[in-house]
């Protein structure tokens, strides 16, 4: 049996969900373990279940004896006893400076540790994740993201993801920071400008305050700056937009990859983090701009 443990916040969740899907489309047993998010410390929550069509078979308490022969599980004793003994072999971490990792579709036995943020282990059934990926808020009958959504079809519309907040935090800062500048965002404007005639651009963020002070412009447009949306309906108004601006975030990888539109432009940081050279999360046919 494979384990995949779910952790992270929404978009990383979505990437070990699509591995799970891509190994169990291979014939692999596989299932997920979600038991991390029953820690009373951990902040995130297992938005992924919100999905009405995401399903998938989940790894429960009764398996704990298996994680802990595979090397990982909650308790101090547990840790201790693994320290004691070769069972780690069956624990496999992502190796970051590898990038994607196909050996892991032959392992078997094994407990699997990362993020895995490529589209290479489930581009082959990216039609049925894009299927999986159906927003709830789009059987809400919200008449406000309705008319949003209609705003976007209408126009040539350009998602641009700012993200700060945690990034900004120390011991993230050091790995996401100085990349998505303002520097970014201005050669990625211009990027659009040069090529789509008369682009709107709609500003997602978690810091729309510091987007006011530093975006000013009459073909920007503010998104959820009240706060009225949640998170999984701001990815959904992303994939409306025709084109996308990305933050080295999963959140706006997931609202550029699941885009409704075929010839819809996507602009990324030519580097995802400071603490690795490998930037297999990025697509083929995306525009990297230099930072």
């Amino acid at each position: 049996m494979i384990i995949i443990e779910m952790s992270g916040g929404l978009g990383n969740q979505m990437f070990q969900y699509a591995l799970y899907k891509s190994m169990l489309h291979k014939g692999l047993d596989v299932t997920i373990d979600k038991s991390i998010y029953r820690d009373v410390d951990h902040k995130e929550q297992v938005d992924l279940d919100r999905f009405p069509n995401v399903s998938y078979i989940e790894a429960d308490r009764k398996l704990s004896s298996t994680l802990r022969g595979y090397g990982y599980n909650d308790s101090i004793i547990d840790k201790i006893r693994n320290k004691l003994n070769k069972s780690k072999r069956n624990l496999y971490h992502e190796d970051l400076d590898k990038g994607y990792q196909p050996e892991i579709f032959e392992f078997d036995n094994v407990y699997l540790n990362g993020y895995w943020q490529c589209e290479r282990y489930f581009k082959d059934i990216k039609n049925e994740i894009k299927k999986d990926f159906i927003f709830p808020c789009t059987q809400s009958g919200d008449d406000k993201i309705k008319a949003l959504t209609i705003e976007m079809e209408s126009c040539n519309s350009v998602s641009l993801h700012v993200r700060r907040g945690d990034y900004l935090k120390p011991g993230l800062i050091e790995i996401y920071g100085n990349i998505c500048t303002e520097e970014y965002y201005k050669k990625s404007i211009e990027y659009i400008k040069e090529r789509v005639d008369n682009p709107v651009f709609y500003i997602f963020s978690n810091d729309m305050a510091w987007v006011r002070d530093n975006f000013k412009s009459d073909d920007f447009r503010y998104v959820n700056e009240d706060g009225a949306f949640d998170g999984m309906t701001d990815m959904y108004l992303m994939t409306r937009c025709r084109h996308n601006i990305v933050a080295n975030s999963s959140f706006s990888w997931w609202g550029a990859w699941l885009n409704k539109h075929d010839d819809n432009i996507v602009i990324c940081p030519n580097r995802w983090v400071n603490t690795h050279t490998v930037t297999d999360i990025i697509c083929e046919d995306w525009i990297r701009i230099d930072v």
